[in-house]
């Protein structure tokens, strides 16, 4: 539980930076 709410937060900031958002998606791809 706590290792997927940390995904979804680094996974957010990442967001919210506007920082690798190909490669954050891509990481979201596979970690689903």
């Amino acid at each position: 539980m706590k290792k997927t709410l940390k995904l979804l937060a680094d996974f957010h900031y990442y967001l919210k930076r506007g920082y690798g958002i190909r490669k954050s998606w891509h990481l979201a791809k596979v970690t689903l």
